[in-house]
């Protein structure tokens, strides 16, 4: 049986591996969590592995969505859409209103999810100065934002 909770130290390990085999940004990562950053975390609870990870930075009522990926073997399960939902129920239960995020290759995928493509220059000041927005993601990637 699997399950999705919030993150702890004793995940990192494992995160970190997950982001990096996808080419995903892990650099505030390590040693420890940026502020504001909540992770939750999909296990297999038999096999105690990590089937998925995303997580929520907070700004004020704004949350900027980040480090979401789902073990290879775990895909195409329903992993991704239940790390989703979780995000968006805790993210309502801290008041964020708007939701952000940067893709380089999950445009379609977001957008199915009622994510919409906004400017960078769109994007409020707070999320420009995440270290994900200003330094670690490209500036190719794509910009996107949904209302909670």
């Amino acid at each position: 049986m699997n399950q999705i909770r919030i993150g702890d130290l004793g995940d990192w390990d494992g995160v970190v591996s997950l982001l990096t085999h996808y080419g995903l940004p892990v650099a505030d990562l390590v040693p420890e969590p940026p502020v504001g950053l909540r992770l939750l975390v999909a296990e297999d609870k038999a096999e105690k592995r990590l089937m998925g990870c995303i997580g929520l930075q907070h700004f004020d009522q704004l949350g900027l969505v980040r480090s979401f990926a789902v073990s290879p073997d775990c895909r195409n399960q329903g992993v991704g859409i239940r790390l989703l939902d979780e995000l968006d129920r805790h993210a309502q239960l801290v008041s964020t209103r708007h939701l952000y995020l940067l893709t380089t290759t999950a445009t379609a995928y977001f957008s199915g999810l009622g994510y919409q493509i906004v400017s960078r220059e769109a994007v409020p000041i707070a999320i420009q100065h995440s270290t994900e927005f200003s330094s670690l993601c490209p500036a190719s990637a794509v910009v996107m934002t949904r209302s909670l």
